[in-house]
Parts: C-alpha cells; structure tokens; sequence
C-alpha cells in the first residue's frame, strides 16, 4: 500500500509545486500563443501587470529563443504537470524517473534566462533582484528535484540489482544441489576393483623385472589420484602357506603362496610315509 502524502514531505513540495505551476502556464506563460478571440480579458491585463511591475523583457520584447522555450512549456510542462499531480498522490514508481527529465530541462532553461536577464542593460540591481525573486526559486527547486529524484533512481537500482545477485546466487545453490552424481554403490565398487587390481599387482610384482615394477606401481599412483588418494598401493600381505607344503625347486617351507595368480607356482604334496 502506498504511503500516504503526508508523510512523504518532499512529493507533498512538489504536488504543491505542480498544482501553482499549471494556472501560471495557462494564465501567464502560454498566453501568447493563445488566438486574440479567445484570449480572456483577465489574462491580458495580468500579463500588462506583470510586465509593469517586474519590467521582464522575456514578455515584452522576447528573444528569438525564448518562443522555444513556450512551446515546449506547452508540449512537455502542461501534460507532465497533469500527471504528476495524480502521480505523486498514489506514489507511482516511475515519478523519480519522470520529474529527473523535467528537473533537468526546468534547470537548464531557467539557468539560460538567468544569465541572460543579469546580462541586460538599463537595469538597476534592485530590479534585477527582483526579476531573481522569481527566477532564483525556480532553479533552486529544479536543482533540489533533480538530486533527490537522482538519490531515489540509485537506490532503487542498488535494490535491484542486489536482489538480482541473490537470486542467481540461489540458482547456483540449486543447480548445484541437483546436480547428477554418480551413485554411490558404483562408486565403491570401481574403488573395490582397483583396490584389488593393485594387490594383485604388488603380489605378482616379485615375477615382474624390476622395470615392469615400476612401471605398474606408477600407473597405480595415477589411478589412485583420479581416486582422490596419492598414496601408493598397499605393500603385499605376507600370506603363509601351510607347512605340509615344500616348494619343488628349493623345498623351502617359508616361501609364502602368492594370491591372485592365475598360474600357481609348482607346489607338491609331499608323500605320506
């Protein structure tokens, strides 16, 4: 629900601010494009009073320049003025957008017909600070709308722009969660296998070259690593076989069996006596 205009100062400056500025248009500035048949007596003789008071060239005798500036005071003022009026009640999310642009453009050509009335000549500085009365408040709240309009934008941007990292932010957190993962049973069942390739390879290793060795306890370091372990393989368990067996070639009893090989070395039985 938006808050109500009361509690929200500046917009009620400025709801004031448009609600003075569009009889002022309609009854001062935009007079001169008005037809003389339709032009309303009280206009006129308000113009001639404001001429004579303040002695304002701009209405008198104006700059080529300055018919620009009525003309876009009709085309852009009257109908900004109308909504911001109804815009600054309900607190509509684009006023900071739209009253940046008219604080800009109203501070540019209040600024332009500053330096332009300081720069007249037959004036004394009484009236020219009269003239400024007029002109001084105009840019001076142009100023303060355009920097305050200026602090909401970025701050609006700032919240958004934090909203969105937290959001993708949360996607990736997500994404992440649900990511496809190898199941686990798989898993230790490859690591089992390896497991067992590398004891049947340090068991055998004693038949290998010392150059085969090494070579497959290398490759064994490697496949273990993509395991997220660097460590070498396991020494080979001394298993000792039964004493009733002898070895043919050197009848030593102490020579252990050899697990996992797939041609058993040539043990006898010895004879029964």
């Amino acid at each position: 629900m938006a808050v109500s205009i009361w509690q929200r100062k500046r917009d009620l400056v400025y709801l004031i601010f448009f609600l003075t500025h569009i009889p002022i248009m309609f009854c001062v500035d935009l007079t001169p494009l008005y037809p003389v048949a339709l032009k309303p007596a009280f206009m006129t003789d308000l113009r001639k009073w404001y001429i004579t008071t303040y002695r304002d060239q701009f209405f008198s005798s104006p700059p080529a320049w300055f018919d620009t500036y009525i003309w876009l005071e009709a085309l852009y003022h009257v109908p900004l003025s109308f909504w911001a009026v109804p815009a600054l009640l309900r607190d509509d999310p684009k006023v900071p957008l739209h009253l940046l642009v008219f604080a800009l453009e109203a501070g540019l050509t209040t600024l332009t017909c500053i330096t332009d009335y300081l720069s007249w000549s037959g004036y004394s500085n009484n009236e020219k600070i009269e003239l400024g009365k007029l002109y001084v408040p105009y840019l001076a709240l142009a100023v303060f709308m355009g920097l305050d309009m200026f602090q909401r934008l970025s701050q609006g941007i700032s919240r958004s722009s934090k909203t969105t990292k937290g959001d993708k932010s949360e996607e990736l957190v997500d994404h992440d969660r649900t990511r496809v993962r190898p199941p686990r049973g798989r898993l230790i069942f490859h690591c089992g296998c390896v497991r067992r390739l590398a004891q049947k390879t340090c068991f055998t290793s004693n038949r290998l070259s010392s150059s085969d060795a090494i070579k497959k306890t290398s490759f064994l370091t490697a496949l273990f690593s993509c395991f997220g372990s660097n460590k070498a393989p396991a020494p080979a368990p001394k298993i000792s076989g039964p004493r009733c067996f002898r070895h043919e070639s050197t009848g030593d009893h102490a020579i252990p069996l050899r697990a996992f090989v797939s041609t058993p070395p040539p043990y006898v039985q010895p004879q029964r006596p």
